[in-house]
């Protein structure tokens, strides 16, 4: 290893104290720790345990993500045909052709773009260029958006920062979520953006796995339904979720049921349907309770379905909301500890006090969190 200067061995030290970060900490810490005196791009890194020798392992899709990737846009060439001309030109192509521009690029060798879109009737021409392009990553693919007729927001998305990936020959993939300058919120949202997205393109009994594998680790458990959310209100959503030490995803319903089988979650087996989120947590699910049903109050496109509490008591949407209503573990620390503090003639009062009053009080908690 060659040498390296005394920035890198600083921050190589600040981040070496531990062996493992969560995401957010590790966000926040490649953000602070940035030394360059240029605006650093963020790159992740993930291994996906996969064999893409094999074409039904092979991993790779795009995403467009929240906040974009920062810096210049990219320059973006159109191979297309007739009135697709002009389409591509008004989204904001920075060049546009036909046969000419294939030509160009056999002939003069020329490189000078960082995408290409192409339309269906002119792959014949543009798949001579596969042994100029494939090994640049330029070659477009209906995989990627990059083959279509929608010339337009094609191009609208690569310039807006759509990120394409794909997994290499170690099983791992390498994308950029931004720059260092964005702060560690933004680059935390692109960040779980692109992981989100790569989570639905792995295989399937991957993915089954490791829903498997998370589900079996949450005995708590909250369904919503999201159609209609906008895209800003759903990286909202992610976060307060976050926020409450809780997880979220989104997958196919066919998935998710074959996912939660054998797992605290398995109840909820016929809620999956239609467009499906799930927030999940092993901690205090009234917290989680709380999030969903207070951001519904403010985004009514966001519909609370139902849940499960301890792996095995079931509530309907209005249990939810009941659920939100009770003191979180927190709360209810803070108050025994109140009462243990307090003077002894008060704590002598409450445990003196007749029995069928605290039963009563016991079963209205109880009533509450069942939803009656």
């Amino acid at each position: 290893m060659g040498r390296v200067g005394k920035k890198f061995k600083k921050a190589k030290e600040a981040v070496a104290q531990k062996p493992h970060y969560p995401l957010p900490e590790a966000v926040a810490t490649v953000a602070k720790h940035a030394f360059a005196k240029f605006d650093e791009t963020v790159e992740v890194a993930l291994r996906l345990g996969v064999d893409p020798k094999h074409a039904d392992q092979m991993v790779r899709g795009t995403v467009i993500l929240p906040h974009g990737l920062g810096g210049k846009s990219k320059r973006v060439l159109v191979v297309t045909s007739g009135e697709k001309l002009k389409e591509a030109q008004d989204a904001g192509a920075d060049f546009v052709g036909g046969d000419d521009m294939v030509n160009k690029i056999q002939q003069e060798n020329w490189l000078d773009f960082d995408a290409l879109v192409a339309s269906p009737d002119m792959m014949k021409s543009v798949g001579k260029l596969g042994k100029v392009l494939g090994p640049r990553g330029l070659m477009p693919n209906p995989k990627t958006g990059t083959v279509t007729f929608d010339i337009g927001k094609a191009v609208r998305e690569i310039k807006a920062g759509k990120v394409e990936y794909r997994v290499d020959k170690t099983s791992i993939i390498h994308a950029p979520i931004g720059k260092v300058s964005f702060g560690p919120d933004k680059l935390l949202d692109n960040a779980r953006a692109i992981i989100d997205s790569i989570l639905k393109a792995k295989p399937e009994q991957v993915l089954i796995d490791d829903l498997h594998a998370e589900f079996g680790k949450s005995p708590h458990a909250i369904l919503v339904d999201f159609r209609g959310l906008a895209v800003p209100a759903v990286t909202e959503f992610r976060r307060k979720v976050r926020q409450a030490g809780s997880r979220y995803r989104v997958v196919k319903n066919s998935l998710a049921l074959r996912a939660v089988k054998a797992t605290p979650l398995e109840g909820l087996a016929k809620k999956f349907e239609h467009t499906t989120g799930v927030a999940y947590t092993g901690n205090d699910p009234v917290v989680l309770a709380k999030v969903l049903v207070d951001f519904a109050k403010e985004h009514p496109e966001l519909v609370v379905k139902g849940g499960v509490v301890s792996g095995s008591q079931m509530l309907d949407a209005e249990g939810v909301k009941a659920l939100s209503t009770m003191p979180s573990l927190r709360e209810l620390r803070a108050r025994v500890l109140g009462l243990l503090q307090a003077p002894a003639a008060r704590l002598v009062r409450v445990l003196a006090a007749p029995g069928t009053k605290l039963v009563r009080v016991v079963k209205a908690h109880q009533n509450k969190l069942e939803g009656r």
